[in-house]
Parts: structure tokens; C-alpha cells; sequence
């Protein structure tokens, strides 16, 4: 397997150090001492990444993202982490889940133009449940082990 860098992997890894060194790193230690959750994200460094290139790398190429490949993510999710580790997974999260507003066109027609027009629009999962954390995506044969939560459709919502 040959990981030596192209030439645009290494460039998105200068974009990725500089903007981590400029804009992640000066804040970082400040933020992370922000006890409550709703303040400790910087919506302007998402959005200065965003602006960058940063936060639609997955997207494909043809509806406007970069279309990179998995070792380009980690390098460059890597640069991010070296400025502060909760920025990178806030990106790296929407690095993961973003390509699945691309797989119908459905999905495009609904959720890609905001996804690509709004800058602070980042992706997540949810999986921690009252009884249960991480653990929940773990396979186990214990009873009771594993997601509890379900939805029912109600009429046609």
C-alpha cells in the first residue's frame, strides 16, 4: 500500500497546519476551559474552515465538495487535532456522515443545498441513551446490551 503523499494532499495538509496554528491553536486552551457545552464550540473557526474547504472535503466533487479520499482525512484531520481535538471531530464527524446527503436524489435535493450553503452546518450521531454510552456500539451478546431506542411512524410524518 503506498502512502506517500500527492502533491494536493500535502497542500491540504499546509492549508490544515496553518489554519490549526492561525485560528484553532490561540483559542484552544481557552475554550477548553468553557464548562458549559453550548459555549465551547467557536462558531468562526467552523466557519473560517468552512470557508477553507475544510468542512465539505468528502462531499464529491461533482455537487461541489472536495471528493478526497480516506488517507487525505486522516492527514488533514490530523493537522486539525495538532490545533485542538474537539475542532477535528466536530469536522471529522461531518467528514464521516456528509456523503450519505449525496447517495439519493432525494437526499441531494433536500439536504444538500443548505448542507453546502450553511457553514456551521455540521454532522453528528447520536447513540448514548440513559442506560448506556459508547458501549452501545459495541457488539455484545449480554442481555439488554446494545441501543434501546426506536421510532414508530405515526400517520405521515
Amino acid at each position: 500500500m503506498e502512502f506517500t503523499l500527492t502533491e494536493e494532499q500535502l497542500a491540504l495538509k499546509r492549508l490544515a497546519h496553518e489554519f490549526a496554528e492561525r485560528e484553532i491553536r490561540p483559542i484552544a486552551g481557552e475554550k477548553d476551559r468553557i464548562q458549559d457545552p453550548a459555549m465551547c464550540m467557536d462558531w468562526d473557526v467552523i466557519r473560517k474552515g468552512s470557508k477553507l474547504g475544510l468542512r465539505t472535503l468528502t462531499i464529491p466533487e461533482e455537487y461541489g465538495g472536495g471528493g478526497v479520499d480516506t488517507l487525505t482525512i486522516v492527514v488533514v484531520g490530523e493537522e486539525l487535532g495538532w490545533g485542538d481535538l474537539g475542532v477535528a471531530y466536530a469536522f471529522d464527524q461531518t467528514w464521516k456522515y456528509g456523503p450519505a446527503l449525496a447517495t439519493t436524489s432525494e437526499q441531494r435535493e433536500l439536504f444538500l443545498p443548505t448542507f453546502m450553503e450553511d457553514d456551521t452546518y455540521l454532522m453528528a450521531i447520536a447513540f448514548t441513551e440513559p442506560d448506556a454510552g459508547t458501549e452501545n456500539v459495541f457488539t455484545s451478546d449480554e442481555p439488554g446490551a446494545g441501543l434501546m431506542m426506536r421510532a414508530d411512524r405515526q400517520g405521515g410524518d
